[in-house]
């Protein structure tokens, strides 16, 4: 058996063997680990076989799907854990009502740097808790659904906890260098203000763009607020049908001007397949020396026209992705 595993993923079908069991108590080095379960299967059986290693895993990544009764007070073991994934699935409600975060929400991580929730949050009180005892060190947060309003949201989500993360995240994880979020409305858009001013070292924010005509307060907030550190704009589930023209070019004018200069990248995620980027920045490129056909352009190849004129001065770098190659490169939780 070896027993110098650095990474160990294991997918929970049916009950534990013994010998893996073994397999896992016997690695010396064990630093990285994933945990995938479905409804109706469960890692306990696997806890007291991770003891040993409990000092020296740096990664953990826990999946689950329709399955909130699990344990999870085994991680105040990893005393040195450095990244936590929490992916957690359940159809239907805004957030994983798991009973056993409630103990994790007080223990303090000295050397978590990363946070990931790609798909629903724990209890939103217990993950504010977490996040003001543990935001001082971390670095990078991913928090793509936090959050979300729907038709579960009188009962599941009371009014405010959108903001109330986000204000969470300002006020106690000064150090953040990456930031994804999902933003559910204009006040909470406003709440990004703080974000900036009070994460100073800030390069890059991923925005879950969950209204479309909030673009331009985004951009006017990014442009006044953001820090010298900061490059990278991200703009999830968006395309560019839904960005103003005016406030588009009104946000690049602003950023041509910044002192010091500073090259930004600006990124949308999409959730349609046609590459609408290449398919038209031709018959934009054609157009540019008719004085007419700035009027007569559509929203989105006003955008296109605007963006090409900014990357000949060198002011943007501009690319179009999906959300399913996002999600299968997993580009912006790192």
């Amino acid at each position: 058996i070896c027993h110098n595993l650095q990474s160990i993923s294991i997918s929970f079908e049916n009950d534990i063997s013994n010998k893996l069991k073994e397999l896992i108590s016997l690695q010396n080095n064990l630093k990285s680990l994933t945990l995938r379960v479905r409804s109706g299967t469960s890692w306990k059986k696997i806890i007291p076989s991770l003891t040993k290693n409990s000092n020296k895993l740096t990664k953990l990544h826990l999946h689950s799907e329709n399955n909130d009764n699990l344990p999870l007070s085994f991680i105040s073991l990893f005393t040195n854990l450095q990244e936590f994934k929490f992916s957690f699935l359940s159809y239907f409600v805004s957030y994983i009502n798991i009973k056993d975060f409630e103990k994790l929400q007080h223990i303090n991580f000295p050397k978590l740097q990363t946070l990931k929730i790609p798909y629903q949050c724990p209890n939103p009180e217990y993950l504010m808790k977490f996040l003001e005892i543990n935001g001082k060190n971390l670095r990078r947060v991913y928090i793509c659904e936090g959050i979300c309003e729907g038709i579960f949201n009188t009962v599941f989500n009371p009014k405010g906890l959108n903001k109330n993360l986000i204000l969470t995240i300002a006020n106690f994880c000064p150090n953040l260098e990456r930031l994804s979020v999902r933003i559910n409305s204009g006040e909470s858009y406003n709440t990004l203000e703080t974000i900036f001013n009070n994460c100073q070292y800030l390069e890059f924010i991923s925005v879950w763009c969950g209204k479309k005509d909030m673009t331009g307060i985004l951009f006017d907030i990014v442009a006044t607020y953001s820090s010298k550190y900061f490059c990278e704009l991200v703009l999830y589930n968006s395309n560019l049908d839904l960005i103003n023209s005016k406030d588009l070019e009104l946000f690049l004018i602003s950023w041509k001007n910044r002192k010091p200069k500073k090259l930004l990248t600006l990124v949308i995620i999409r959730n349609t397949t046609i590459d609408e980027y290449e398919e038209y920045k031709g018959n934009i490129i054609n157009d540019e020396n008719n004085e007419d056909s700035h009027d007569e352009l559509s929203n989105r190849d006003q955008n296109l026209k605007i963006i090409e004129e900014y990357k000949k001065l060198d002011i943007i770098k501009f690319r179009i992705e999906n959300i399913k190659e996002e999600e299968e490169s997993e580009y912006y939780f790192y």
